[in-house]
């Protein structure tokens, strides 16, 4: 929700990367459902993909995470991205991009 409606939202170029447990939450196979204040919109994490992807933000899987948890790109929602070296490297290596994580 940070990444669509305070960075995209506000002009600049952003990326989800995922991984660990976290290549789960966009498998067309799993459910998906948000606890809290999410679940009064009835808006899932893959909704908030979904949404985010539409207004041209990026959702990047960890490719070595995926393939742990026995998943390839076509297991992943629509827009989905299995990321390698050439997708990784074009945001972590440009200068004008600047990362969040927690």
């Amino acid at each position: 929700m940070f990444a669509h409606e305070k960075s995209l939202r506000n002009g600049h170029k952003t990326a989800i990367w995922m991984n660990v447990r976290a290549v789960y939450l966009a498998d067309k196979k799993s459910s998906s459902h948000i606890y809290g204040l999410m679940a009064e919109k009835g808006t899932c994490i893959q909704d908030m993909s979904s949404a985010f992807m539409a207004d041209c933000g990026v959702v990047i899987m960890c490719q070595a995470c995926s393939a742990a948890a026995g998943l390839t790109e076509g297991d992943y929602i629509d827009g989905v991205q299995m990321g390698n070296f050439p997708i990784v490297e074009s945001w972590l290596f440009d200068p004008n991009v600047n990362t969040l994580s927690w």
